[in-house]
């Protein structure tokens, strides 16, 4: 297929050589295919008919695969397609980075000469380690410039002065970045310091932002933790993985109050879909069937010393009341009914946490280690304060917040999801590299904590009423997706 001047060319970023990773990210297994042609699938799926693949380290291995990728959609010797796809309908070509190890940036460029030699009229660009970017996210993407948002600029700016635009879950910027040929020739000149960032983000005023409800375009696989949590989401998503058209919803959560986890005071979820995670590449790899024997309990910290008024309270650190302490004690008891058996404890290193967490390894007879990646929400200016006063001095401030907590960013700290980021990635680390078939995960820490750790295992977001569902000192257990 020959591409058309004026077309969006798809550059595939597969260059890498995939160092923290310590596996060559574009051919992990996903589902039972490479990475690279879950991604092309999708490329596909979204309607783009010319893609290029920037290659570089192990150029002969991603040849290959892309090769006979494009070999299982040629006609057979009758002239029949062997695919629901015209052989025509798609082209991949290749472009080779011999500069690949100074940096991704290099492949950037070498993707963009290619869309600027083709007269392309933008450029979608993918890096490999997403792979499970939607194509309806795709075709929102190539749609952007006729949407009213879009309008509005090329009505005040001119068509020769085209934003940039990005998919956005939940706040959280994603892939790919659409790249209009207005800023290839600057991206190809600049030599300074921080690549495409720095480009970039000197239109972040202009920045359209498609707001998607795919978290797939967020997902990277940098680390083998972030692989492990790739493979869950699709598990619980893709048709591939056996489950079916979920409509883009991720399914397997089951609880008897139409909550979300199951705790020591009856309420909760479990998830019995008997799917998950499994690694095939070597990468965290663990036996599924002894690793289910693995249970999560999710400790909140007992109750803290109270103020005259209600506080904001994230970050600040405020110790352990008498009644926090028996709570502690009491979490100790019910953790050891229920026959915990971890091999320590991991603890927000903030004092109403680390001292819960003191009391229970006690009962439990195990170490316990700080961890600041378990800390509640940074609250930033307003952390500590009396709620009173932050609404009487920031009144519009507190209103934006009111009407949408979970992206609201209090200046100086996070938003829900930047806080449920942190703590996923964590726990992911700690399931991949520290947690041995048959142990338990025991976490002692904070409400934003929990509910971003129930959410996260159980598929689904949790409405208000999250400190009813997780007073101090109770113990909520979650099933792992496996």
């Amino acid at each position: 297929m020959r591409h058309v001047r004026g077309d969006t060319v798809a550059v595939v970023l597969a260059a890498g050589l995939s160092r923290r990773m310590g596996e060559f990210k574009p051919l992990l297994n996903i589902g039972g295919k490479p990475a690279l042609v879950r991604l092309l699938d999708n490329v596909r799926a979204a309607g783009i008919k010319t893609i290029v693949v920037v290659t570089g380290n192990r150029r002969e291995a991603i040849d290959d695969t892309v090769r006979a990728y494009q070999d299982a959609f040629a006609p057979d010797d009758a002239g029949h397609d062997i695919s629901d796809y015209e052989a025509s309908d798609f082209h991949i070509d290749f472009i080779h980075n011999d500069n690949y190890e100074q940096g991704m940036f290099t492949s950037v460029k070498a993707g963009i000469a290619y869309a600027a030699e083709k007269g392309s009229a933008r450029a979608l660009l993918f890096p490999v380690d997403v792979p499970l970017v939607a194509p309806e996210t795709i075709r929102s993407l190539r749609k952007t410039y006729s949407q009213p948002h879009a309008l509005s600029h090329l009505a005040a700016n001119g068509p020769s002065d085209l934003p940039f635009a990005v998919p956005v879950y939940k706040g959280k910027n994603g892939h790919p970045l659409l790249i209009p040929s207005e800023y290839f020739g600057e991206i190809l000149a600049y030599e300074g310091e921080g690549g495409l960032k720095a480009v970039r983000s000197r239109y972040d005023e202009t920045l359209i932002k498609v707001e998607t409800d795919d978290e797939g375009c967020t997902l990277d696989m940098d680390t083998p933790q972030d692989y492990e949590k790739l493979k869950v989401y699709f598990q619980q998503n893709d048709k591939d993985a056996g489950l079916g058209d979920n409509n883009g919803l991720r399914v397997g959560a089951r609880n008897d109050s139409g909550v979300g986890a199951r705790n020591d005071s009856g309420v909760g979820a479990r998830n019995d879909s008997g799917v998950g995670a499994r690694n095939d590449n070597g990468v965290g790899a663990r036996n599924d069937n002894a690793l289910r024997e693995s249970r999560v309990f999710l400790v909140r910290h007992g109750q803290p010393e109270q103020h005259s008024g209600k506080i904001f309270l994230g970050q600040a650190d405020v110790p352990l009341s008498d009644t926090g302490r028996k709570e502690a004690r009491a979490a100790g008891d019910r953790l050891a009914a229920l026959g915990a058996r971890p091999a320590r404890l991991y603890a927000s290193d903030l004092s109403r946490a680390f001292e819960t967490a003191e009391i229970i390894a006690k009962n439990l007879n195990v170490p316990v280690g700080p961890d600041k990646l378990f800390r509640e929400m940074a609250m930033g200016s307003w952390d500590g304060e009396l709620i009173e006063d932050i609404r009487r001095k920031f009144p519009e401030e507190y209103a934006k917040r009111g009407e949408d907590s979970r992206n609201y960013r209090v200046p100086g700290g996070e938003n829900f999801y930047d806080l449920r980021s942190r703590v996923t990635r964590e726990f992911y680390r700690i399931l991949v590299e520290e947690t041995k078939p048959g142990q338990d995960i025991v976490i002692v820490a904070h409400l934003g904590v929990i509910v971003s750790l129930t959410e996260e295992l159980n598929f689904a977001e949790q409405g208000a009423g999250n400190s009813v569902l997780y007073p101090t000192g109770s113990v909520t257990e979650v099933e792992l997706p496996l």
